[in-house]
């Protein structure tokens, strides 16, 4: 019996990603050899092994759908945008603009992906999780958190409990390509961890342990805090003191070298 070629070939202009593996919605099909750039030499189309998609593909749309609750809400829960032309502008229909930070666009995109998906999976169970709001569904700009969470998880849940089904059906596995496509992108924009991360030579004032570590806020409008992450103290600061600090490590640096 003849293998057909992964769905996402019909899906690429250029005829699919020409690196093994990959997939991936940015690729340049490029590689480096000897310092120069050459046309990648890949093995593709690869094989639907699952349904109409290929393991690459599938192993992608299921990290996506792991990954949606948490990456949504955290979307939504900041305020700052990838590119330097600040919060766009977005209106729902007649009234009044809002002014809307893009990292809240970002999540708009992607849940209206999934809720795409999650309409040809199940358009009855879905009628249960369509808001409405800054986009055709897109969420409110008063919506919490945990609003926004319930939804999201709704949808991933109606998505899941069609198994490998979601990738034997053309639409649905179009569908599915196109939200994991969406999810990479907005991953690499909006990283969970983009501000958790290790703060370097500045010490905790209480310790004296170089265990600082910057936190991002939990919740809309939380503030970032400053953590040590020595079991032994704990201790949270105010950024605006590390930075004090840090200031002055730079001056004493700069100091000793002139």
């Amino acid at each position: 019996m003849t293998t057909l070629p992964c769905l996402s070939i019909v899906l690429d202009k250029r005829g699919g990603c020409r690196v093994h593996g990959e997939h991936l919605a940015d690729c340049r099909g490029v590689q480096v050899d000897g310092g120069r750039l050459t046309e990648c030499t890949g093995c593709l189309p690869q094989p639907a092994t699952r349904g109409l998609l290929c393991e690459s593909c599938w192993q992608r749309f299921t990290a996506a759908l792991d990954q949606a609750v948490d990456h949504i809400t955290h979307m939504r829960s900041v305020e700052r945008g990838p590119v330097p032309d600040g919060p766009k502008v977005q209106s729902g229909g007649p009234g009044p603009r809002v002014i809307l930070p893009v990292s809240w666009i970002a999540a708009d995109e992607t849940w209206a992906a999934l809720c795409d998906l999650a309409a040809l999976v199940d358009p009855v169970e879905l009628l249960a999780i369509r808001p409405g709001g800054t986009t055709a569904y897109g969420f409110g700009s008063r919506d919490s958190i945990e609003h926004v969470r319930d939804r999201v998880q709704l949808a991933v849940d109606i998505v899941r409990a069609s198994g490998e089904g979601v990738a034997r059906n053309d639409r649905t596995a179009r569908a599915a390509i196109r939200f994991y496509r969406q999810a990479q992108v907005v991953r690499r924009q909006f990283p969970v961890d983009e501000d958790s991360h290790r703060i370097a030579y500045a010490r905790c004032r209480h310790c004296k342990h170089m265990t600082l570590e910057r936190k991002p806020p939990l919740q809309h409008l939380d503030p970032i805090t400053v953590k040590c992450l020595n079991p032994a103290c704990g201790r949270v600061w105010d950024p605006a003191i590390v930075e004090v600090d840090l200031a002055s490590i730079r001056h004493d640096l700069e100091e000793a070298a002139a």
